[in-house]
């Protein structure tokens, strides 16, 4: 098919932008600031915890901030991010420049090691019978002699899934939300609350580097749990599951794990249709890496609900057995959001020099034990298939705005903090993660009661 002369010379003219562009003289960004935001559910919420997680802690939506200037402070790293009122945390959120745990001395060394023993067996792809060929034999001795088996590679690409700052690379770095007592930032102090969001205007206070305002809309908010509906063992052997579809998300990435029948082997199936390794998969990635691997069929559809786990794989991992398990783990790739400061100029001539950068990365994840799901059992009335409204960022099928809205404002009131003491009682019991202790800390924090404080408006639904 042959071009026009108009459109021939209208290519021309986009590819000289784009050139031209790409010759654009870019320094900075001078502070970065990454924010990522971690919803779980099942065992994924207490850690892997089943004792947690029958006590009521295998859920809720965590935030880990990190900022970083090619600034030296001179002094210790303090900044404060403030959050809407609607994320119903904070507001003010405080980041420390304490650095991320080190390993113990020696750990991670390539001194003296023990050389690895065992085999890994590798299945792929969703169906109730394995493909021949399957299962992959990994032996762990040869491949610390260096030989790995053909066809055995990530289909992740690292040049696409950035690390976040760390204190190595930058003059100037602090990271949490920072407890009271000092301690980390992964704990219940960051649980945002069911009900919260992130939607509206953002500002990150350091004492170093540059101040960053941004504003988050609702497409960019936390992703909804996503939880099994079905986790069970068939007639076949085989292991059918069936989750929750997640609104915004880019991919799911699907995976069991288990012991094998001999000491030290393990047995790991993914449900990419093709041969991957990629069990460090169930982070965080930007929507058009998802997208590729959604192509390629490492990663399930968005569309996609649904996948069998192989009896081959299932009987291998001893599924359902006592003295045996295997976890199964699901995560929903989500939107990212990128902000810069100042905005890139038209004119490909004009420098641009970035003073700042905010990525916000979303996720959502659960875990369970395979074929017998543990959270849905101990979650109150059986509600692992149940509809929680403040869980939801759309209404679900069949239900108008309206009615939807209702159901979302009933829920909030009945979680309303009574007062400035009741908020601090509830968070204490919703700390403690047994079922109704958030009830019991509010209670207790009542006695503790100044004024009613506003409850912030709900950003799904303006009044």
């Amino acid at each position: 098919m042959r071009l026009s002369l108009a459109a021939t010379l209208g290519l021309a003219a986009v590819c000289s932008v784009a050139l031209a562009q790409d010759r654009q003289t870019v320094t900075g960004p001078r502070t970065v600031y990454w924010m990522d935001v971690s919803t779980h559910s099942g065992l994924s919420g207490s850690g892997g915890n089943p004792l947690q997680a029958m006590m009521g802690g295998g859920g809720g939506t965590t935030l880990h901030l990190e900022v970083a200037s090619q600034d030296p402070s001179g002094r210790r790293t303090e900044a404060t991010h403030t959050v809407p009122a609607a994320a119903r945390i904070g507001p003010d959120l405080r980041l420390e420049g304490a650095d991320r745990p080190s390993p113990p001395p020696g750990e991670g060394a390539m001194g003296d090691y023990e050389r690895p023993e065992g085999r890994l067996f590798l299945f792929f792809g969703c169906g109730e019978t394995a493909p021949r060929g399957q299962p992959v034999v990994i032996d762990f001795a040869r491949v610390a002699r260096g030989q790995t088996p053909q066809g055995l590679q990530s289909r992740v690409r690292e040049a696409q899934t950035p690390n976040p700052p760390s204190s190595r690379n930058w003059p100037s770095y602090a990271w949490g939300p920072q407890t009271r007592g000092g301690g980390f930032g992964r704990g219940a102090s960051t649980l945002i609350p069911a009900g919260g969001s992130l939607v509206g205007d953002h500002r990150v206070q350091t004492n170093f580097g540059a101040n960053i305002r941004f504003s988050l809309a609702s497409a960019h908010d936390l992703l909804a749990p996503v939880r099994f509906t079905t986790n069970t063992l068939v007639e076949s052997g085989a292991a059918s599951l069936v989750w929750t579809e997640v609104p915004r998300a880019t991919g799911y990435a699907l995976a069991a794990m288990g012991p094998g029948e001999r000491e030290g082997d393990f047995v790991y199936w993914s449900a990419s249709t093709v041969q991957t390794w990629d069990a460090g998969l169930y982070g965080f990635l930007p929507p058009e890496e998802a997208a590729r691997l959604v192509r390629e069929r490492v990663l399930l559809s968005p569309q996609t609900t649904r996948c069998a786990a192989p009896r081959e794989a299932v009987q291998m991992m001893g599924a359902g057995r006592e003295d045996r398990g295997a976890m199964v783990m699901l995560t929903a790739f989500g939107p990212e959001a990128n902000f810069a400061d100042p905005p890139r100029p038209s004119d490909p001539g004009t420098p641009w020099a970035i003073d700042w950068t905010v990525k916000v990365r979303t996720a959502s994840h659960t875990m369970d034990m395979l074929g017998q799901s543990m959270s849905a059992m101990m979650e109150p009335g059986n509600a692992g298939a149940a509809r929680d409204p403040l869980a939801e960022t759309t209404p679900p099928a069949g239900m108008n705005q309206r009615d939807w809205c209702r159901e979302r404002a009933d829920a909030r009131a009945a979680q309303a903090p009574q007062s400035v003491g009741s908020s601090i009682g509830g968070a204490i019991g919703d700390a403690l993660g047994a079922p109704g202790a958030g009830a019991a800390g509010r209670a207790l924090g009542g006695l503790l009661g100044r004024s009613r404080s506003q409850e912030p408006a709900d950003p799904y639904c303006p009044t």
